[in-house]
């Protein structure tokens, strides 16, 4: 099947140039740092009233994983700074990594003025579109084709979606965000 666009990889290595991987490793690790430390206080607010027992509870359980992924980024960083790595590799910002960032960012900031299942489906909706777009999974050229693979693409995230809140509120008993606009 011939593609419209290059490949996802093609159009990375076009875009990036290199860099020395000691670099690329000290930004990852403090962009890490930075989000367990926002993650560690946001994850604070949880609120579950069920369990009674301190360490069953959400914030335990999202203290322990971004304590994990901290203690990584710290050793990560440290190995970086004292083995400076000499090795080309991609650049970290390829536009396909500013979608995702931009639209994390904007999935954790707005997650309780929209709610959950409007976030996370558009969340899944722009992640998945702008992947496949990028791979050459979207055939732009013929509109008719592009317009049905887009929905195909919606309908997932919508699955997907309603799949994820169910497990959650129905299965597990958590209370996902309704939000502002739906009260």
């Amino acid at each position: 099947m011939e593609r419209d666009h290059k490949n996802y990889y093609a159009i990375t290595r076009e875009m990036d140039g290199k860099m020395k991987r000691w670099k690329r490793d000290v930004i990852y690790s403090i962009v890490l740092i930075v989000f367990c430390a926002v993650m560690w206080v946001t994850a604070n607010g949880f609120e579950q009233k069920l369990v009674k027992i301190e360490l069953a509870k959400p914030t335990a359980y999202a203290h322990l994983w971004i304590g994990l992924l901290g203690i990584l980024a710290v050793i990560q960083l440290i190995r970086a700074l004292v083995k400076r790595p000499d090795e080309e590799m991609p650049r970290i910002f390829t536009p396909l990594m500013m979608i995702t960032i931009g639209i994390l960012v904007f999935y954790v900031v707005t997650i309780r003025q929209l709610g959950f299942f409007l976030n996370t489906f558009l969340l899944l909706a722009v992640l998945l579109i702008s992947y496949s777009a990028a791979m050459g999974k979207i055939t732009w050229k013929e509109k008719k084709k592009a317009a049905i693979q887009i929905l195909f693409y919606l309908a997932v995230s919508l699955i997907i979606t309603i799949a994820v809140q169910y497990i959650f509120t129905e299965l597990l008993g958590a209370n996902l965000p309704d939000g502002v606009l739906f009260r």
